[in-house]
């Protein structure tokens, strides 16, 4: 799957299919896809709800000429059915950098004066590595001239903060952000909304958070199953979407400890700050 916003935000997830479902052609694009010369290639974009590839899928004709269809979704419980999954990661921290700096007056690290590199890190650390937050982010920040280092360091500091006093640009990417929340399973939606009793840039680990939840009533197994090991997979879960990240891995590469990116813990704000329950119902 690949990641939006984790992309914007959080885009979570991509899936290959070859070919198409079948059934008669029935207006002018399911013909030229039946009966056209060569393969082609479609992209659907964004797709929040598994009836609406349904309702696609049935003109997708398959033309026996090697044709794709590429889906993005941030959705990762039904993914799998669109065909082979491929998981875009998350931004590496030198290219978080590199995309940062480019939308910035300073353009390279290296161009970057040593009184806004402070600020600059905080923003980046902040952002995620998601690449929605981070342009977001750097657009609030002059691409003219560098301005002062105290607009900077305001930028930074207003991060984590559930502050709404950015701007348009920044509702915007929250509203995008959230549709990946919006997005999760019930069980698993409700497990990072707990998140906002952790503070910003709050290193977890991951057996106290699972006992916390566990003490909130948040896990619930089935048929006898082991309510740790559940807790662990709904830990990995939320790491595979981008919204905890990992900050400890054992030898396996079994991630120990998450932080909550400031971006989402202004995202959690601003779900209370409307009205909807940071609780399980």
């Amino acid at each position: 799957m690949g990641r939006e916003e984790n992309k914007g935000g959080a885009e979570m997830g991509g899936a290959v299919e070859q070919g198409g479902g079948g059934g008669a052609c029935r207006d002018p694009l399911g013909w030229l896809l039946e009966n056209g010369r060569f393969g082609y290639l479609i992209v659907v974009d964004g797709i929040w709800d598994v009836s609406v590839w349904d309702m696609i899928k049935p003109a997708l004709i398959s033309n026996y000429h090697r044709s794709g269809i590429l889906v993005t979704t941030c959705k990762g419980n039904f993914a799998e059915s669109f065909g082979a999954v491929y998981r875009v990661p998350l931004l590496s921290e030198d290219d978080s950098k590199i995309l940062f700096y480019r939308n910035t007056y300073f353009g390279t690290e290296n161009g970057c004066s040593s009184e806004y590199r402070e600020s600059t890190r905080r923003i980046i650390n902040e952002c995620g590595r998601l690449p929605l937050a981070i342009i977001t982010y750097a657009s609030l920040l002059p691409n003219d001239s560098p301005n002062s280092p105290e607009e900077w360091k305001k930028v930074a500091d207003s991060i984590g903060s559930g502050s709404s006093e950015l701007g348009d640009t920044v509702k915007d990417m929250r509203k995008r952000l959230s549709r990946s929340c919006d997005g999760l399973p019930r069980h698993l939606r409700t497990c990072f909304l707990y998140l906002f009793t952790v503070r910003e840039d709050y290193v977890i680990k991951r057996d106290s958070l699972i006992q916390r939840w566990l003490s909130e009533d948040l896990i619930h197994g089935h048929g006898g199953q082991n309510l740790q090991e559940l807790g662990e997979t709904y830990f990995k879960e939320l790491l595979d979407t981008g919204m905890i990240q990992s900050i400890e891995q054992d030898n396996d590469g079994k991630a120990l400890a998450c932080r909550v990116p400031g971006v989402m813990i202004d995202l959690i704000l601003s779900f209370g700050m409307g009205g909807r329950r940071l609780a399980p119902v």
